[in-house]
């Protein structure tokens, strides 16, 4: 690709959507690249998140005996009740990590408004 081909790229602003693109697909490359999203609370929030989706199921008695779902806004709720959202779609690892990189699609986006 010639020179003159290339800046015309980049002056219609093709080529750097192109660009941003990429960078934004290797930022979530890594969330992909392995079975675990190495996080220090992520199985938590996994788990509290596969509770509030189950414990409306009748044959969760055990769930509903050892825990109460508050109605209180609690610091993760939103990204809990996101994760219960594409559990409902998604197995578990593949939610979280789907919604990580929705995360990381939104802030890079922002950035660019």
């Amino acid at each position: 690709m010639n020179r003159r081909r290339v800046t015309s790229l980049f002056k219609s602003g093709v080529g750097e959507k192109v660009l941003f693109t990429l960078l934004v697909c290797l930022y979530i490359a890594p969330l992909w690249a392995f079975r675990y999203v190495p996080t220090a609370d992520g199985p938590s929030h996994l788990a509290n998140a596969a509770i509030i989706k189950d414990y409306r199921d009748p044959g969760a008695t055990t769930l509903r005996e050892y825990y109460v779902i508050s109605g209180r806004p609690s610091p993760n709720l939103m990204y809990h009740l996101s994760l219960v959202g594409l559990m409902y779609v998604f197995p578990p690892l593949i939610a979280e990590k789907v919604l990580l990189s929705l995360y990381v699609v939104l802030f890079a986006a922002a950035g660019r408004v």
